[in-house]
C-alpha cells in the first residue's frame, strides 16, 4: 500500500474511533451527570491528566494510546456539558453518524490534497479548507434548528487537529502515533469555549434559559407579565 494512502487510512480510522468513543461516552453520561459545570470540570481534569501523560510519549510509545483514549473520554464529558447547557440531546446512532460525517470531511480534504495544483500549496489549501468549513458550518447552524449541528461543529474542530497528523512527515509508526495523540489536544480549545459560555450563563443567572430553546413567551417574559398584572 502506498505510504500516503496508508497514513490517510490510519489517521482517518483513528479520527473516527476518537469521535465514536466520545459519542458513546457522552451518551452514557446522560444517565450519570445532570450539571453542565460538573461535566466541564471532570472533562477538563481528565484532559489535564492526559496532558501530563503526553509529556512522556516521546520516550514510551505505549503511553500515546492511553493519552489518545483519555482525550476522547474528556471530549465526551465536554459534549455532555454542552448538551446540558444548550438543553438538547441526540441519540447514539445519530451521534455516531455525525462522527462518520466529520471523518468523511477529513477524507475529502485528503482527496483534494492529491490534486497536483493543490498539493503544491498545502498550507494555503489547509487554511482555505478550514475557513470554508467554518463558514459552511455557521451558515447551516444559523439557518437550521437541528440539534446535531452543534455536535458536528465540535467534531469538525477536532478533525482540523487531525490534519496536522496527516500532513506531518514521520519516519516511523511511533512518530505517527505520537502525532495522533498530541493532535487530540485540540479539545483544550473546546474546554475554553465551553467554560466561557457556561461561566457567562452562570454569572448572568441565565443558565436555565437557552435562547435557542425558549420559543415560548412565558419562559422569557415572566418579568414583563408580572409587571402588567401589578398595573391591573
Amino acid at each position: 500500500m502506498n505510504i500516503s494512502i496508508k497514513k490517510a487510512v490510519i489517521v482517518n480510522a483513528s479520527a473516527f474511533g476518537f469521535l465514536a468513543l466520545s459519542s458513546v461516552c457522552a451518551y452514557i453520561l446522560r444517565y450519570v451527570i445532570e450539571d453542565a459545570v460538573t461535566a466541564l470540570l471532570i472533562g477538563g481534569g481528565i484532559l489535564a491528566v492526559s496532558g501530563i501523560c503526553a509529556l512522556f510519549t516521546g520516550k514510551a510509545e505505549l503511553i500515546s494510546y492511553p493519552v489518545f483514549l483519555l482525550s476522547s473520554v474528556a471530549m465526551g464529558f465536554l459534549i455532555r456539558s454542552w448538551y446540558i447547557f444548550r438543553g438538547f440531546d441526540n441519540s447514539l446512532p445519530l451521534m455516531l453518524a455525525v462522527s462518520l460525517g466529520a471523518t468523511l470531511c477529513l477524507w475529502l480534504f485528503w482527496l483534494l490534497s492529491k490534486i497536483p495544483a493543490v498539493g503544491r500549496h498545502p498550507v494555503l489549501f489547509t487554511v482555505i479548507y478550514v475557513a470554508l468549513s467554518i463558514v459552511a458550518y455557521l451558515l447551516v447552524m444559523l439557518n437550521t434548528k437541528t440539534t446535531y449541528v452543534s455536535t458536528l461543529g465540535y467534531y469538525m474542530l477536532v478533525e482540523i487537529a487531525f490534519l496536522v497528523a496527516m500532513y506531518g512527515e514521520w519516519d516511523d509508526l511511533h512518530g505517527l502515533v505520537r502525532a495522533l495523540s498530541l493532535s487530540t489536544f485540540s479539545v483544550f480549545g473546546l474546554v475554553a469555549l465551553a467554560a466561557v459560555l457556561i461561566g457567562a450563563a452562570v454569572l448572568s443567572g441565565d443558565g436555565d434559559c437557552d435562547a435557542d430553546c425558549c420559543e415560548c413567551v412565558e419562559c422569557c417574559d415572566i418579568g414583563e407579565i408580572n409587571t402588567k398584572r401589578k398595573k391591573k
